[in-house]
């Protein structure tokens, strides 16, 4: 202020530079005396040695008196016209010993000077605070309290102005001081009637976010649904920007439960930029929303927004789409990553057992390896007989024809004859030409089906079983029978021709567990 009269020359005002220089000499009978100094007319017209005195006698001055001066000193506070020990030591406690005075009884509030006394305090009283930071110690006991009960004063205008500066004050409190002491009457403005208080209100809540407890952030997530309701819509629209700032600060439970149900109730809004807003805070939380809710709410509820009335509402759905279409494809291929390894661990799993079977056939080929040196070779002649001392092979055998026999002889009556009341003569007669066949042995030949009870398998139901043949005896070109002397010795010679044949020796098999049936 001084700069705008006078001029300085190395901090000192012209019209003092010789007053300065008497001051500093060695005798004090050269020193300027103090009256005649204050007599000067930098001194006489300086509105800091008004504003000083004015200080001394504000406690004894007229209330309106002290309006006046507190509204005017809010300018030379800011623009740093007075110093630090003036701001704390002299002006800082004058402030607190009024509203001291004025909130020691409820009723002072209804008169309409001390509110007025109060509006003009309050600026002074945040300006002291940031631009001389109190010490905590001091805070607690001398700036706290009285705050607490300006928070519960029931005031457009106090609590407006405590709301303002919110954010500046916070430093300074605890949280169980938040959480006990102001959150309670700041919530009470969500209520209010005023939307510029319910506004405010919201607005000056988003400091409180990191230091309010679980409890404290259910109860603000309630007013934040009742907010998206609000008659004002850009209540309506700020609460859902709100809705998204708060959400890196409550639980998975609550945020899941809330953030959804505010991006529905946003995106119906017929408020273009509450859409805008909704659109903005659900790309902004994308990391909160599983891939199943993308899938199944998320993107159901944005694709008809594509074709938004609004340009910018369709644009900004588009966008929103877009980058959730890429997440989804990430979480696919996830997806897709993870089932294939979980295939491999169950092919890991058969392909051990089917190893272990396969080994148990290598087993099963080194096992008839080893005992193939003692299986029959089938490719020998059979053992000679008295008859037959030639090796005759199996497709030149003689025809029963050629050794005067022919199957055309024998009747079906006949069978009960051709065996005696002897039951180790009960017993099916090959062809004498069977002792030359090296497959007489097979079990599954048609001389089998008598003895093996599992011959009869696979055959079908239609095919005859074989039956004995009735041979007849040629005479000329008369067919007669045999006679019953001439059948039996002609059973006892094909009988010790079978009693020739030595037993095959059975294969070295693995028992596979069908026998068991």
């Amino acid at each position: 202020m001084f700069s705008e009269i006078y001029s300085f020359r190395d901090g000192v005002p012209d019209i003092l530079i010789k007053a300065v220089k008497r001051l500093k000499s060695s005798s004090p009978k050269m020193r300027p005396r103090i009256n005649p100094l204050l007599k000067c007319p930098l001194f006489k017209n300086n509105k800091l040695i008004k504003s000083l005195q004015e200080l001394d006698d504000f406690s004894t001055a007229l209330q309106e008196e002290k309006i006046y001066f507190l509204q005017n000193l809010s300018e030379p506070v800011t623009k740093g016209f007075y110093g630090k020990p003036i701001l704390v030591y002299k002006l800082l406690p004058l402030l607190l010993s009024s509203l001291k005075i004025i909130l020691q009884n409820q009723n002072f509030m209804t008169q309409e000077n001390n509110r007025r006394e109060v509006m003009a305090i309050l600026p002074l009283l945040f300006l002291i605070i940031e631009k001389s930071p109190q010490d905590k110690a001091f805070f607690d006991n001398n700036i706290a309290p009285i705050l607490t009960q300006l928070f519960t004063v029931n005031d457009r205008g106090v609590r407006g102005a405590l709301l303002t500066r919110v954010s500046l004050l916070m430093p300074y409190f605890d949280k169980s001081f938040i959480n006990n002491s102001i959150f309670e009457p700041i919530c009470s403005g969500f209520t209010d009637s005023s939307a510029a208080l319910r506004e405010l209100t919201l607005k000056s809540a988003l400091p409180l976010l990191q230091y309010l407890n679980v409890t404290s952030l259910d109860k603000l997530a309630r007013y934040l649904i009742r907010l998206q309701s609000d008659s004002e819509a850009s209540i309506r629209t700020n609460s859902m920007i709100f809705i998204g700032k708060s959400v890196p600060f409550l639980t998975s439970d609550k945020c899941q439960k809330i953030l959804l149900a505010a991006f529905f109730r946003g995106m119906k809004d017929q408020f273009t930029p509450c859409r805008i807003a909704s659109l903005k805070t659900v790309l902004e939380c994308h990391e909160y929303f599983t891939i199943e809710e993308l899938a199944q709410k998320l993107l159901p509820a944005l694709i008809p927004f594509c074709i938004d009335p609004d340009p910018t509402v369709r644009a900004e759905s588009m966008k929103v789409v877009d980058f959730f279409m890429q997440k989804l494809k990430k979480g696919y291929d996830a997806m897709n990553q993870n089932s294939s390894i979980e295939e491999e661990k169950d092919f890991g799993y058969f392909s051990g057992i089917t190893s272990y079977f396969s080994s148990d056939k290598q087993d099963i080929k080194q096992t008839l390896s080893v005992d193939s040196d003692a299986l029959p070779n089938f490719t020998h002649n059979p053992p000679s007989t008295a008859s037959n001392q030639q090796k005759i092979p199996y497709n030149q055998y003689p025809s029963s024809k050629d050794n005067g026999w022919d199957e055309s002889q024998w009747k079906e009556e006949d069978d009960n004859d051709l065996f005696s009341d002897d039951p180790s003569d009960k017993q099916y007669d090959p062809p004498s030409n069977v002792q030359n066949d090296p497959f007489a042995s097979d079990p599954f030949a048609s001389g089998s089906f008598a003895s093996d009870p599992f011959a009869s398998i696979g055959l079908n139901k239609n095919q005859k079983k074989p039956t004995r043949l009735v041979i007849q005896k040629k005479q000329g070109t008369k067919v007669t029978s045999a006679s019953l002397a001439e059948r039996k010795a002609e059973y006892e010679r094909k009988k010790a021709a079978r009693s020739q044949f030595k037993p095959v020796k059975k294969l070295n098999t693995i028992n596979d567990g069908w026998d068991d049936f």
